[in-house]
């Protein structure tokens, strides 16, 4: 019966798991914590909900599901905003999902928290090469007038551009009103695509 069940007690017994790696058992642990302490506003109680959700988020990060740790993760963040550590786990997850601009976003936070972080700062530099503004400079240094180099192995142009990031170029310049921009954009995302299916 859940009634019965302590969720510190479930927290340092899937705290055990996590460090032995048994990722199933932590997970499920975990879980159950999480579920006791749902309506629990006592600092004590909230403590243990963001470590629960803080080793739960990792574990799925761990197996690649990106998705669910994000989720995690972005409630941590909003319980804990001035803690950097959920921004760069945020960070690596938006790469991982293909959205640079949302990674861009929290490297920027970080150093808005942690002006002199320069993990933060090598992050955004890197980033920044890859968001639809960058691709947009090199697309008016005419990046499309050349046939496109594919790296197919890694669904990317030799350049490490996704279909994706040509797509992100189309709606900026549909934003601006560039339709014959947006166009060779979008044809490019399209070309790569179909590059990828070969």
């Amino acid at each position: 019966d859940k009634g019965h069940k302590s969720p510190e007690l479930l927290f340092y017994l899937a705290f055990a798991y996590d460090k032995q790696n048994y990722d199933e058992l932590a997970e499920k642990f975990y879980k159950e914590a999480l579920d006791l302490l749902k309506n629990n506003q006592d600092r004590l109680g909230k403590s243990y909900a963001l470590a629960a959700r803080t080793n739960l988020a990792g574990i799925l990060l761990r197996h690649e599901n990106y998705g669910d740790a994000k989720e995690y993760f972005l409630t941590c963040q909003n319980e804990d905003p001035s803690n950097a550590y959920y921004y760069f786990q945020l960070g690596y997850l938006y790469v991982r999902l293909d959205q640079p601009q949302d990674a861009v976003k929290m490297y920027q936070e970080i150093l808005r928290i942690d002006p002199d972080n320069a993990r933060a700062k090598k992050n955004l530099e890197i980033l920044k090469q890859k968001t639809p503004a960058a691709l947009e400079v090199k697309a008016s240094q005419g990046l499309l007038d050349q046939p496109l180099k594919v790296d197919v192995q890694n669904q990317k142009s030799e350049d490490g551009y996704t279909s994706q990031d040509f797509v992100m170029l189309g709606k900026l310049h549909e934003e601006k009103s560039e339709a014959e921009k947006a166009i060779d954009a979008y044809k490019w995302a399209i070309q790569l695509d179909e590059r990828n299916k070969k």
